[in-house]
């Protein structure tokens, strides 16, 4: 797949995300300002990259786009800045935001092998769990002094790169497609959970248990039919 161009003097250090962290852009505007005069930061926004089809990436060629995107980074930073505060559920916010769209966003950069400083936050921590990943970032100065190393240091940004590129491929398609073939396989070999109420072949959705998340229960039930 399409990978970031590696240049050997960094040139463009940035962010590819629809919200404006105003604090860290004029954080890292400063620091390349005063040190690293060469370099310039750069604010992708996918919204405004993607207005005709109101800032949605609806299709394979779009999503080739991204990536083309994140190759005019050589440096990346990331930190959670709130998603769909608009919702009431904390839930939804939780996991669609604080994990799923953080995440995904960490992955698109790594897939392209492009070096990430990130903030020791959950769903980027979900992309590097176990790994020896270390450009992770608790405050703005942490975030300030990779930021430096990796414009400084072009050794560092290579192998930065290529642990990138190992931390996506669980997540290429093709890894992905196995996975939800075994999650299918194993939810669809589980027998059906019957009816107590006459007249019912099911137990309504509501009220079934988790199968996917209950495999003690459902290990157990299946032990004493034995």
């Amino acid at each position: 797949g399409y990978q970031a161009p590696w240049r050997e003097e960094v040139e463009t250090v940035g962010s590819h995300t629809t919200h404006n962290d105003t604090e860290l852009y004029a954080a890292v505007q400063d620091l390349l300002h005063r040190k690293h005069p060469s370099a310039r930061f750069l604010h992708i926004d996918p919204s405004a990259r993607f207005y005709d089809s109101a800032g949605l990436v609806i299709s394979p060629q779009q999503t080739e786009a991204v990536y083309e995107q994140f190759g005019e980074l050589d440096v990346a930073i990331m930190r959670h800045s709130g998603c769909m505060m608009h919702l009431n559920c904390t839930i939804t916010r939780k996991w669609f935001c604080d994990r799923y769209k953080t995440g995904q966003r960490l992955v698109n950069a790594f897939a392209v092998g492009l070096p990430a400083i990130l903030w020791n936050e959950q769903g980027f921590l979900d992309v590097v769990a176990g790994s020896s990943y270390p450009a992770v970032a608790t405050t703005m100065q942490e975030a300030l002094h990779w930021i430096s190393e990796l414009v400084s240091n072009s050794s560092l940004r290579a192998s930065l790169r290529d642990h990138a590129l190992q931390l996506a491929q669980p997540y290429a398609l093709e890894q992905m497609s196995r996975r939800l073939v075994l999650i299918m396989a194993d939810i669809m070999g589980r027998p059906p959970v019957l009816a107590k109420t006459k007249g019912a072949a099911y137990l309504p959705a509501d009220s079934r248990p988790d199968l996917r998340t209950d495999d003690a229960t459902w290990s157990e039930n299946e032990a004493q039919k034995k």
